[in-house]
């Protein structure tokens, strides 16, 4: 591949048929030639329906143990392989084991409390299981202890969730939740949700389809309107992943019909509404108080 931006970092995937490498890294450097190999494995990728949609399956499997930066186990770790619904968290020492994974490059993604997270590109193969010890490169950075007195003040995102939530009419998920989940994409959440149908086509890169069931609608279910911090999206969903990440989001409110809509977006709601309230700084509704 010519004409690349020289010093940048680029996403890279191979695709043939119904198989397809994980998205590796590569970097690329002014005047320089860059190098990279990727494994597929035609043979053993199947695409397997399940209630979310089609995902990635094969015979393959990679175990091993999850480490801080020091070296010491990390217990409670979250393993997923990108692309596929795959995913597990590490026991009491650390171990992890994932299996029915597609052969060939994938990504390994690791998140854990208290760390930044990690991935990994691996060549998986349904001839032998791999080895592969996951290690944290670095602590998530921690400022020093610092005792405040005063009362509780909300920022107007988590105010306005709050408001929502009192109302009753929906379903919730509020940032306790998120964090005990501990999700990889904003999707992630949306598959628990009573009556959301989330699937993508398996495709690197490529964008969620999010549906409610039950709408009144002739095929039963329907693409539901996105609202992210007040601001209504043309062209349905989207990308929900790229538009809001989990560490960013405050609350999420998930409206299955006209009945349960709020009334500012009743006249778009016959397939539902999901809201999203961000607590970034910079939002449109101005920064947080």
């Amino acid at each position: 591949m010519c004409g690349l931006p020289g010093d940048a970092t680029l996403n890279v995937w191979a695709g043939l048929g119904k198989a397809v490498t994980g998205s590796v890294n590569v970097e690329v450097k002014p005047h320089r030639v860059a190098t990279i190999q990727l494994t597929l494995d035609v043979a053993d990728t199947v695409l397997t329906a399940t209630t979310t949609g089609p995902v990635r399956r094969g015979s393959a499997r990679v175990s091993g143990v999850v480490r801080s930066p020091s070296g010491a186990v990390l217990p409670g770790a979250r393993v997923a392989l990108r692309g596929t619904d795959n995913e597990t968290v590490a026991d009491a020492n650390g171990a992890y084991t994932l299996t029915s994974l597609p052969g060939g490059t994938q990504t390994l993604e690791a998140r854990a409390i208290g760390f930044v997270p990690v991935a990994r590109s691996i060549t998986l193969s349904a001839k032998r299981p791999l080895r592969f010890d996951v290690r944290f490169d670095s602590a998530a950075r921690i400022l020093q202890t610092v005792e405040v007195k005063g009362e509780r003040v909300y920022d107007s995102a988590t105010q306005e969730f709050m408001d929502a939530k009192k109302r009753g009419f929906g379903y919730f998920i509020d940032r306790e939740t998120i964090e005990s989940r501990q999700p990889f994409q904003t999707t992630d959440l949306l598959r628990t949700a009573p009556g959301v149908m989330v699937s993508t086509s398996g495709m690197p890169g490529s964008q969620a389809n999010i549906q409610i069931r039950g709408a009144s609608t002739l095929m039963g279910s329907c693409q539901p309107t996105l609202v992210v911090d007040g601001l209504q999206l043309a062209g349905g969903a989207g990308d929900i992943d790229m538009l809001a990440r989990p560490e960013d989001i405050t609350g999420i409110a998930v409206y299955r019909g006209p009945s349960e809509v709020p009334v500012q977006y009743a006249s778009n709601s016959t397939c539902g509404v999901i809201q999203i309230w961000t607590r970034r700084g910079n939002t449109p509704r101005g920064k947080a108080k």
